[in-house]
């Protein structure tokens, strides 16, 4: 199964944010995030879940049974991690387990890729586990930016520095060579309204994997009982951390209300454990927040290039942005800063105590957001 979101502007349908936003603006309508709701509902239908329950092995069980070929596409990372030893610790065998990385020394310095190389390599090779280190080159980054409308073009639309995500859309055979390619980063956000706890999850979290074959770890309608217990197991977390959300009837709560300082704490309240290495537990490289546009890969990545005399791409990047910048006159702040995420959308909401599936269009988020 493989579950698309999507969106859908008048009778217009979208695989790329971005492209959706631009022809938004050109029609003046709105532009919303959608999906096949039928699928998600029906394995709501009972109305039922048991926090005691381990719906990831029962799911990758499945996943086993269903799929001749599963790649697990691994950072070594909370999520990646977690999926990695559900299989594992069930005695299921993967096909492939792919890290995507980008130093093509000697133009690219490996620092762009230290949790892969102190943590995600030497765990697989401790187990001795076949994986295929999948390298997105430097010639590959300047096809990609070339085109001044990439941001537009690739599938899902995610802006990053290091086209390791982007590019993927362009080894199409590579994907079909497994005829399931496992993906999940999906965290649940929290909000509550008139004294009830939904669960979410925004557009911007996930543009970045958009290829054939594609499944979503928790996302997964066969696994979305999953999602919503890892949400539940968060309002035990924001309970105890924030008494306050005891006596709101209205609000929204992601991992951000906890502090930078807790991210280790939000995930390992769901369950979820990274690689244990200190490049895993405090990896402070692979954060970009607030007007960050870099993280600190990102800049290393730059710094290579410039070192390298690889001028161009660096160009043709900030280029791409300038290009955007003036057909999203929206985007640009007050101060001129050009803000690289689009507003945040959600396609549904799920009260996670009685199982409630609510389509976006259908839920009042009026006084959610408000401070």
């Amino acid at each position: 199964m493989k579950l698309d979101y999507w969106w859908d502007v008048g009778d217009q349908r979208f695989y790329n944010k971005w492209a959706a936003e631009l022809y938004s603006q050109e029609t003046g309508l709105y532009s919303r995030y959608s999906t096949d709701h039928d699928a998600i509902k029906f394995y709501l239908q009972d109305a039922s879940i048991d926090d005691n329950y381990d719906y990831n092995t029962a799911f990758v069980k499945q996943l086993r049974d269903e799929y001749e070929t599963i790649r697990l596409y691994y950072t070594g990372g909370f999520d990646s991690h977690t999926m990695l030893l559900t299989f594992l610790n069930a005695g299921l065998s993967l096909d492939d387990i792919c890290v995507v990385t980008t130093s093509d020394q000697p133009l690219i310095s490996e620092t762009c890729d230290l949790e892969y190389t102190k943590a995600a390599f030497p765990f697989l090779e401790s187990r001795g586990l076949k994986y295929t280190n999948f390298l997105v080159d430097v010639e590959t980054h300047r096809d990609l930016y070339k085109d001044p409308d990439w941001i537009s073009k690739t599938g899902g639309g995610y802006p990053i520095v290091r086209s390791h995500s982007n590019a993927l859309d362009k080894y199409q055979n590579f994907h079909e060579e497994v005829s399931c390619n496992l993906l999940g980063k999906e965290k649940p956000l929290l909000l509550k309204k008139n004294g009830s706890w939904y669960c979410t999850f925004f557009d911007n979290g996930i543009l970045d994997w958009n290829i054939p074959n594609r499944v979503m770890f928790w996302l997964d309608p066969r696994n979305i009982k999953s999602f919503i217990k890892d949400a539940r197991l968060l309002r035990e977390l924001v309970i105890e951390k924030t008494p306050e959300y005891q006596n709101n009837k209205t609000g929204f709560i992601d991992h951000g209300i906890f502090g930078k300082e807790k991210y280790s704490e939000y995930n390992i309240a769901m369950g979820r454990f990274p690689t244990h290495h200190k490049i895993t537990m405090n990896n402070s490289m692979s954060k970009a927040t607030g007007r960050n546009w870099c993280n600190q890969k990102d800049k290393e990545w730059m710094k290579s290039l410039i070192d390298a005399d690889q001028i161009d791409i660096v160009v043709d990047y900030y280029s791409s942005w300038d290009n955007i910048r003036k057909k999203l006159p929206s985007i640009v702040e007050e101060d001129g800063f050009i803000n690289r995420w689009l507003p945040a959308k959600c396609p549904w909401f799920i009260n996670i105590d009685t199982l409630e599936y609510i389509e976006s269009e259908n839920f009042d988020l009026t006084g959610v957001f408000d401070k």
